[in-house]
């Protein structure tokens, strides 16, 4: 090791070594992860008056990144959708709405049908996220995520036939990144409950969005949606069933979520697809987090004598699932393996079937806000 001088003291020390490939490979991916991370903390502040805006970004960004995979191997896009860009949408998607911040709240959290005033109002969050981004790209000086993420935010309620806002933008000079995201974050709308509206059937969304191939979206987009969703539903490790109902729709919901998480992150690990495993996995480490809060929120009101032991059990099963998260991001080059997806459907097995049927009971007799499922 070579040694230098330092100015301000006149001492001499060591200089360091130049890093290796792999280590400069772990700075690099430990530094993308700060700056996703950065990203999310962002994009759930600017919604941060929706209790269920960080599962929306993540699942808009994990339905883009299904969607862009697609294209990735076939369709008029392949030339265009490198891995790189995938991996720039995943996060970039994740700031579609990031200029909500500037919509009065009564407008945002308004149950019924907007004013044509209003709605002008609203409109407007596309021009303000661009022009945030924009401006916090030319910050940085480079490329990547941010000019992507200001694409998106400002075009993703375009229109392929040209009706849509704000600038009335058509084809294929709306940036493809937000052809893919319109897709994702419509589907994603339809599918979920909002303050204004019910969440709509699976079948019913696929329906509107094949019908609007087109006119609302680019055709080539939503046959690839339609593929993904296809590629979503063929490998299942765990299949729902009544008997997993504990009686309570939101818990049932999150429950019916993560099985579909685990179902997704053995497909991904299956196509040896890193960039899907990598969003499957921020998913379902924030879902999983997301969910016991809920479900110990619930357990306390309704005075569940186990409740220590089942919270006990929440923090070892999150430390489990965030350490496979860190394993994969320190071990770029491997999968997750038989051992680990068995260990992951075997504790959500647990976790519905057994653990959460036994405060069932509680929250049944518990005059609580929780919607009873039908």
């Amino acid at each position: 090791m070579a040694d230098s001088t330092d100015i301000g003291t006149g001492r001499r020390t060591a200089r360091p070594r130049f890093r290796t490939g792999a280590t400069r490979a772990r700075h690099e991916l430990r530094f993308r992860r700060v700056h996703k991370a950065s990203i999310v903390a962002l994009a759930m502040l600017a919604e941060h008056k929706d209790p269920y805006a960080s599962q929306h970004i993540l699942r808009v960004a994990r339905l883009a990144d299904d969607i862009a995979r697609v294209l990735q191997q076939s369709g008029p896009y392949r030339h265009l959708v490198t891995d790189r860009f995938r991996e720039d949408l995943r996060v970039a998607s994740m700031l579609h709405d990031v200029g909500k911040v500037a919509v009065p709240d009564g407008i945002l959290n308004k149950p019924g049908r907007l004013t044509p005033e209003e709605r002008a109002v609203m409109q407007r969050h596309c021009d303000h996220g661009r022009s945030v981004l924009e401006r916090a790209s030319r910050l940085t000086g480079s490329g990547g995520h941010l000019p992507l993420a200001a694409a998106i935010a400002g075009s993703h309620h375009e229109k392929y036939d040209g009706t849509g806002y704000p600038r009335g933008t058509r084809g294929d000079d709306i940036p493809l990144a937000a052809r893919i995201v319109s897709v994702a974050d419509v589907f994603d709308a339809l599918t979920h409950r909002r303050v204004y509206k019910e969440a709509w059937p699976v079948e019913e969304a696929l329906a509107y969005l094949a019908d609007r191939r087109g006119s609302d979206f680019d055709p080539a987009i939503v046959d690839a949606f339609l593929e993904a969703m296809r590629l979503r539903a063929a490998f299942t490790l765990i299949t729902w069933h009544d008997g997993m109902s504990v009686g309570v729709e939101e818990l049932d919901n999150d429950h019916r979520t993560l099985i579909e998480l685990i179902n997704q992150l053995a497909g991904a690990d299956r196509r040896h697809d890193r960039i899907g495993l990598e969003s499957v996995l921020d998913e379902l480490v924030d879902y999983t987090v997301f969910h016991f809060e809920r479900e110990e929120a619930l357990m306390e009101a309704a005075g569940f004598p186990d409740g220590e032991a089942h919270r006990l059990m929440h923090r070892l099963l999150t430390e489990q699932v965030m350490t496979i998260r860190r394993r994969l991001m320190t071990e770029p080059d491997r999968g997750l393996g038989d051992h680990v997806m068995e260990f992951l459907s075997h504790w959500l097995r647990d976790h519905i079937m057994k653990a959460d049927l036994r405060y069932a009971p509680f929250l049944a007799a518990c005059p609580t806000e929780h919607t009873p499922a039908e």
